[in-house]
């Protein structure tokens, strides 16, 4: 996103967040503060610092929030704190969308200290399968399918105690998870830019299956290969989130199902989304998400003309190790970098670097892109250049097939 911004001209970037880290080259200079819990003075410190800003924009999810307080004590356009609150919070997130008259999966709110966890799934009607998330949504961090009570108390147990060694959850969670009924039907995210409550454009991408229980994200595609009238409901629906949560000004993503019931909202980011998000609407639909992000944050008018159909197809994969360790090579084959449909090819992982897996993290190495003039063209060229790609971590050596892609 960074690099996207930067090729637009930007003047002046400040990065308002935990002190210089990759993203330093590409910056103009640095405040330095929590993000998840900044300091209450944090708008003087900003403007002692550089100045009043033209635009805040969140780079993250960890930031959605710092950045709708900066926005509202600068009066620039953007998401509120209320929306910010109720976005982030997954509680609010849902209570807002049955508000609105948005399905939404049944759910309870559990203590493994304080409360009999059986009981609660029983006032709400739960059954098993179910899916465990913190509180607060910090992506897809302690987020796990399980199928049973005895599981189900385990895995409490655990992330419980793993909330407070890890800084994304320890100051956020306070030990409370959401465990909601687990849903089937095909995964999408909806990419939408909203500016003073108007949607200019909305399109579909398909999410493969993820890895479970863990829900590690494999890949995308767009266009969606669902029937227009499904996608069209999709839409509808996401529009209908962002009403629920008053988000009048944003570049937003919802990830949703598709299911027996119709459309039902997983979560809702607050940024211009991940992995290849930008790529891909840019180059099927001729839709620049950074760009418009940075003009409903300067307050300059959307002028967003997508065409009828999707100038082509595109198909991403996400590389997952199977194993944890020190990541000792990477190895790109030359016909990789130099094949006219790789889109995007992004390793974000040094070597040296030690990557983990789960139960203890989710880290991935990076993820690749295609575009195909069919669908059936893009998913080939993956295939072919994923198997171009090689990693080592620790003495094990992968290529591309690592990735879960039998069966996309």
């Amino acid at each position: 996103m960074l690099t996207a911004i930067r090729r637009l001209g930007v003047g002046r970037v400040t990065c308002v967040g935990e002190g210089p880290n990759w993203a330093a080259p590409l910056v103009d200079d640095w405040v330095v503060v929590d993000p998840m819990r900044p300091v209450g003075d944090l708008p003087d410190k900003v403007r002692r610092h550089s100045g009043r800003p033209d635009a805040v924009l969140a780079l993250d999810d960890s930031s959605v929030m710092m950045a709708a307080e900066l926005a509202a004590a600068f009066r620039l356009p953007g998401v509120g704190p209320g929306s910010a609150a109720r976005a982030t919070a997954r509680k609010s997130f849902r209570e807002a969308c049955r508000a609105e008259g948005v399905p939404t999966p049944r759910y309870t709110y559990v203590n493994i200290d304080k409360h009999n966890v059986a009981a609660a799934l029983r006032t709400e009607g739960i059954s098993f399968p179910v899916v465990v998330k913190p509180a607060h949504g910090v992506g897809g961090v302690f987020v796990r399918r399980v199928d049973g009570l005895q599981e189900l108390e385990a895995v409490l147990a655990d992330f419980q105690a793993r909330f407070v060694m890890d800084p994304r959850t320890a100051r956020r969670t306070h030990g409370t998870m959401l465990v909601e009924e687990y849903v089937e039907g095909p995964e999408v995210t909806i990419d939408l830019l909203v500016q003073a409550g108007q949607l200019h454009y909305a399109a579909v991408a398909d999410r493969f299956a993820p890895v479970e229980p863990y829900f590690l994200e494999r890949g995308r595609r767009i266009p969606s290969a669902l029937p227009g009238g499904t996608q069209k409901e999709l839409v509808r629906m996401a529009a209908a989130v962002l009403e629920a949560l008053d988000l009048d000004d944003c570049c937003a993503q919802v990830d949703a199902r598709w299911t027996t019931q119709g459309a039902e909202p997983i979560d809702v980011k607050l940024t211009v989304g991940a992995t290849a998000a930008h790529r891909f609407n840019l180059d099927a639909f001729g839709v620049d998400l950074v760009q418009g992000a940075m003009q409903i944050a300067f307050g300059v008018p959307l002028d967003v003309t997508p065409p009828s159909a999707a100038s082509c197809h595109l198909r991403s994969a996400a590389f997952r190790p199977p194993v944890g360790g020190v990541l000792r090579s990477i190895r790109v084959d030359p016909g990789v970098q130099d094949d006219p449909s790789l889109a995007e090819l992004v390793v974000c992982r040094e070597l040296g670097e030690t990557v983990r897996v789960p139960p203890e993290a989710s880290d991935y190495l990076g993820w690749i892109a295609v575009r195909g003039r069919t669908r059936a063209e893009a998913d080939e060229k993956l295939l072919q250049l994923v198997n171009g790609i090689r990693f080592k971590i620790g003495s094990q050596s992968f290529h591309g097939a690592f990735t879960g892609l039998a069966g996309f």
